[in-house]
């Protein structure tokens, strides 16, 4: 084993890497910066020497096929991703296991922050680290390996570009705690981690995705207040970081989504990296053209309840909203106005079918109509009197139906007689009952049920719906579910910045009064 102190230019590891200087010594071994002297460039490489814990020859050998393994996993990704360090090779000597990685050249983010001497970093700095590092450890995450140990040393911010870099994964460091029990069963002797940064489920040795956010968000706290988490005050009750009144400037949306990333609990933090990073990114240029309502309209529009699987009425705890009849699985709330210009040939036709409708309903009462008996009296509706006609918008549906007849009042006995004899005025026709194949009119819409909150979108003839039963508060955010028309979506708003995330969409911000209401009501819960 070389003594880092001797280590010099002449120190030669594997016979060809050739020691510059020692970059650290911790528990788990030693990491060198060398020269690959059987490289015409004589490149930089970092050497990364590795002692098991325990040494005996049961434990080497499984260590060896261990580290054999996640060498493996390393080379992999890093010959994949250009933010993660490319594993040059692996060598095992005198029972010491050695990593030789990509050296790349740049500082850490506690070299950094030491350059600053005290001051530091702002929150959109902070916000550009977070949103280059999360798409990397989703990478690492999408090949089931979590990092194990994400701190401000582990980040290094590579010269040229800034960009930072994944480096120093705990895997390798946990193969080498591997040890053998008393029954001979396999454990580990040291949870690999730095305290502080390191959850209670990972201290447990049960690390998940979420621990390597929680190490993630409690480094943008360091970044942001220049303090490390034991340095935190906590809440007593509940265990959280007490730091955002060492960041008085931080905006409520980027701190709501730290905070979320350092809850104790693990269910309670963003599972996934795109989850984080969703969050974080912020609101696109790009509007969902759904959501923009060119029309206001001056009143509210009661609409029908919103529609699930095979067109059924999505339910909730709160009494059943009636849904009226539909003219046909296609129908959708549109523009009624007449003067609108993808509707005029709908209200022509209307009128001409009304009309046809009408005339032969009149045709047909008077062919069927019996002759009334002098002792039967026979009920004459009133006539109207006369007045302009006038259109009115009504709710798309089917063909327009005959107006609905007037009850008349029953006649006297001379006045039945002298009726009977009497030709019926064509101005007063008595209208019958629609035949059994034409649709009814639909009824007029009821009033939406307790717990969705409806409001119209004009532009697209389409309905945005809330569902009450989804809004849960997570964190500083809202977690809802809307509809646009019969797709539902999933969403979380940030109310602190009035904006909301819908997902397979993107952010947005409230584009019409309907998606503004939707907003306001989402975030009274």
């Amino acid at each position: 084993m070389i003594n880092p102190h001797n280590a010099d230019s002449n120190t030669l590891l594997a016979h060809r890497y050739r020691v510059i200087q020692v970059l650290g010594e911790g528990g788990f071994g030693l990491t060198y910066l060398a020269a690959d002297t059987q490289m015409p460039s004589q490149r930089q490489c970092v050497v990364k020497q590795l002692k098991p814990i325990e040494d005996n020859s049961q434990v080497y050998q499984l260590v060896q096929e261990r580290f054999q393994r996640e060498a493996a996993i390393l080379e992999r990704l890093g010959d994949k991703h250009d933010q993660i360090p490319r594993l040059y090779a692996y060598f095992a000597e005198e029972h010491q296991f050695y990593l030789v990685e990509e050296w790349v050249e740049g500082e850490t983010l506690t070299q950094k922050m030491n350059t600053l001497q005290g001051s530091v970093l702002q929150e959109d700095a902070v916000r550009r680290i977070l949103l280059e590092v999360l798409p990397v450890l989703d990478y690492v995450h999408q090949n089931k390996i979590v990092h194990r140990d994400i701190k401000p040393d582990n980040i290094l911010l590579r010269q040229g570009d800034h960009k930072p870099v994944l480096i120093d994964f705990g895997a390798v460091k946990e193969t080498m705690n591997t040890m053998i029990t008393a029954p001979g069963q396999t454990s580990r002797s040291i949870v690999v981690g730095t305290p502080g940064f390191m959850p209670s489920e990972q201290m447990a040795g049960h690390p998940v995705f979420a621990s390597d956010l929680y190490g993630l968000g409690l480094t943008a706290v360091y970044l942001l207040t220049a303090r490390m988490p034991q340095q935190l005050e906590t809440d007593p009750s509940t265990g959280t970081y007490q730091w955002r009144s060492l960041v008085p400037g931080v905006s409520p949306a980027f701190a709501n989504v730290i905070d979320q990333a350092i809850k104790m609990a693990p269910h309670q933090r963003f599972q996934t990296a795109p989850a984080m990073l969703n969050a974080l990114s912020p609101p696109t240029d790009v509007v969902d053209p759904r959501l923009a309502e060119t029309i206001v309209p001056s009143e509210p529009q009661q609409l029908p309840a919103p529609t699930g699987a095979a067109g059924q009425s999505v339910s909730s705890s709160t009494p059943t909203l009636k849904v009226p009849p539909a003219a046909s699985t296609t129908d959708r709330p549109t523009n009624l106005s007449p003067s609108h210009p993808g509707n005029r040939h709908k209200w022509i036709w209307g009128g001409v079918v009304g009309t046809t409708l009408v005339l032969a309903g009149f045709w047909i009462g008077n062919l069927n109509k019996p002759s009334p008996s002098p002792t039967q009296p026979v009920e004459v509706a009133p006539a109207p009197a006369p007045q302009e006609t006038s259109v009115s918008p009504s709710p798309p549906g089917p063909a327009a139906q005959s107006p609905t007849p007037t009850a008349g009042t029953t006649p006297s006995a001379n006045e039945a007689n002298s009726s009977a004899n009497a030709p019926v005025e064509p101005a007063v026709p008595v209208t019958p009952a629609p035949p059994a194949t034409s649709t009814p009119a639909p009824a007029a819409p009821a009033p939406p049920a307790s717990g969705w909150e409806f409001m119209g979108n004009a532009a697209t003839g389409e309905r945005v719906s809330v569902n009450n039963q989804s809004i849960v508060r997570a964190g500083g955010n809202v977690q809802f579910q809307y509809r646009i028309g019969n797709e539902l979506i999933s969403a979380t708003a940030d109310c602190g910045s009035n904006q909301w995330f819908a997902s397979g969409y993107g952010w947005y911000t409230p584009q019409s009064q309907a998606t503004q209401q939707m907003m306001n009501y989402v975030c009274s819960f």
